[in-house]
């Protein structure tokens, strides 16, 4: 499948364009310094931050999120090898006909060797693969909310109600393979809230007892999909 540039990270690839060579330079370095122990997206993005300082790189923020996005879509490709996908990307700037992404062909070669660098740290490509393999469903929870209404009982259509019923609607938004978000609505009573409240306690009890497994035996738990 041939990439495409959401409009969301145009912006920081067009910083990731215009690095200047003392500007990557830092840049790597701080990219390469990153602990293994860090597998959160903003604490990542505070340690470049904080490692870099107050140089000329612009909208750190912007940059990273630009370049986590790229390697989470290497690793949602399978991991596909590293040169192929940075000419795909490129191509796929140059497609966007977003004029910020616009470059010649010495900037492109010069962006192809710099991002070639920039998706080849050890601890940035292992949480990628690690994200892949928490997003291999068929879908993806975003968000949900349980709307509660009052639905009135007629006794007879020319009457006033007299009888009303508590109604819970379960909202639920998730991702099927698409960027868009799918919504799935259940109507549920009293009965179902409690039957999915011990649903949720009995998963945090499971949770719980793998992860002391797991400390137990020195594994590590990585953050869940959305943290990374």
């Amino acid at each position: 499948m041939p990439l495409t540039i959401p409009k969301e990270y145009a912006r920081g690839l067009s910083c990731l364009t215009r690095l200047s060579d003392g500007e990557f330079s830092v840049f790597a370095s701080a990219l390469a310094a990153i602990p293994a122990s860090l597998q959160h997206r903003k604490d990542i993005t505070a340690f470049v931050k904080e490692k870099i300082g107050d140089g000329p790189l612009g909208d750190i923020d912007q940059l990273m999120r630009s370049l986590l996005s790229l390697y989470q879509a290497r690793g949602l490709n399978e991991t596909p090898p590293l040169g192929p996908f940075v000419e795909d990307l490129a191509d796929a700037m140059k497609a966007s006909s977003l004029p910020e992404l616009d470059f010649d062909d010495a900037s492109r070669s010069r962006f192809v060797r710099n991002i070639t660098v920039l998706l080849n740290v050890d601890t940035l490509v292992f949480l990628a693969k690690a994200n892949a393999l928490q997003r291999d469903h068929e879908r993806l929870f975003h968000a949900a909310k349980i709307l509660t209404d009052l639905r009135p009982v007629f006794h007879a259509p020319t009457e006033l109600p007299k009888d009303m019923i508590v109604e819970y609607t379960l909202k639920i938004v998730f991702h099927d393979g698409s960027r868009r978000h799918r919504e799935i609505y259940m109507v549920m009573d009293e009965r179902d809230l409690a039957s999915l409240r011990e649903a949720i306690g009995r998963a945090e009890q499971k949770a719980a007892g793998l992860k002391s497994l797991c400390a137990s035996s020195n594994i590590a738990v990585l953050p869940s999909l959305t943290e990374v």
